[in-house]
């Protein structure tokens, strides 16, 4: 059987008669019948059984049909991927995420999805999370990967990805008294990070429960600022576990932080996105590469 007997095949037997077969098709009965017809000749055996102008499955028709309906599944699939390609010719990309996740996990999945979607074009924007709203609400992005997504306002979905910590990052190895937050955080060279959104905050509550006051003597304004500072000797900083996994890579010592609360990594992007397989593949790529630390 060819692939159009195959398709009239899996359409009669759904249907229950030629009639509704037809219609479903978009062809006249007796051309639906002929083909039937011509079908069952090339076989050598019945599908149907004429009985009272009804037509019934065969055996052979019953046991066909359980593989017809994996090449009509297999059909549909293969026509919304060549579908998508035509689309894909016109269709573009752009994902936003605070600088920390441009090290690790971004890069993995640009590769997945330039190897899946060879028609689509990729762009990567770096942001701060103050800016993500805004961003997704003017179009500027399609989508944000971000800690603390759920802290975001505005109509979007929120796919939770990975959990996340904190660790302290040091060009010289820390006694194990030394790496606790207060006892870095008070440090002469601790490098603080300065309007650092949510994980900022989740520190800052930290230090009001514990009553930890400090007053750091070197700024920045991003966790990778902090690293690089760290990687030159200039202090010890904390920093997201992303980061710390990177710069620990390049001979950094890093610490995991105790006790202070882990935070959700995860992507957010408008309820109405008009590219939701995209966006669909997107999560389970960066959900499978994020944990890869």
């Amino acid at each position: 059987m060819n692939l159009r007997q195959i398709e009239i095949f899996h359409a009669v037997m759904q249907a229950g008669s030629l009639n509704q077969a037809a219609k479903r098709l978009n062809v006249s009965q007796p051309t639906l019948s002929q083909a039937l017809k011509h079908a069952e000749d090339q076989l050598g055996y019945l599908l149907f059984n004429r009985v009272k102008g009804r037509l019934v499955p065969t055996r052979e028709a019953e046991l066909l049909f359980v593989h017809a309906e994996g090449v009509m599944r297999r059909l549909t699939r293969f026509t919304q991927i060549s579908d998508n390609l035509h689309r894909q010719a016109e269709m573009s990309l752009t994902i936003g995420a605070v600088p920390a996740l441009h090290f690790h996990g971004l890069p993995q999945v640009v590769d997945d999805l330039a190897a899946s979607f060879p028609n689509l074009g990729i762009a990567l924007r770096s942001l701060q999370f103050e800016e993500a709203g805004e961003a997704l609400t003017r179009k500027k992005i399609d989508a944000a990967l971000l800690f603390c997504p759920g802290n975001v306002a505005g109509p979007f979905k929120i796919e939770p990805l990975a959990k996340a910590g904190f660790e302290v990052l040091s060009r010289v190895e820390l006694p194990l008294e030394e790496r606790s937050l207060e006892k870095v955080c008070t440090r002469p060279d601790y490098i603080s990070i300065a309007a650092s959104g949510p994980l900022g905050e989740l520190l800052d509550r930290r230090f009001a429960r514990d009553g930890i006051s400090i007053r750091p003597r070197i700024t920045t304004e991003t966790y990778y600022s902090s690293a690089v500072l760290a990687q030159a000797g200039t202090g010890v900083a904390i920093v997201d576990s992303f980061t710390a996994h990177a710069f620990a890579a390049r001979g950094l010592h890093a610490y995991p932080l105790d006790g202070v609360a882990d935070y959700d990594v995860g992507l957010v992007y408008p309820e109405d996105t008009g590219k939701s397989e995209i966006i669909r593949f997107l999560c389970e790529s960066l959900r499978r590469h994020l944990v890869e630390r």
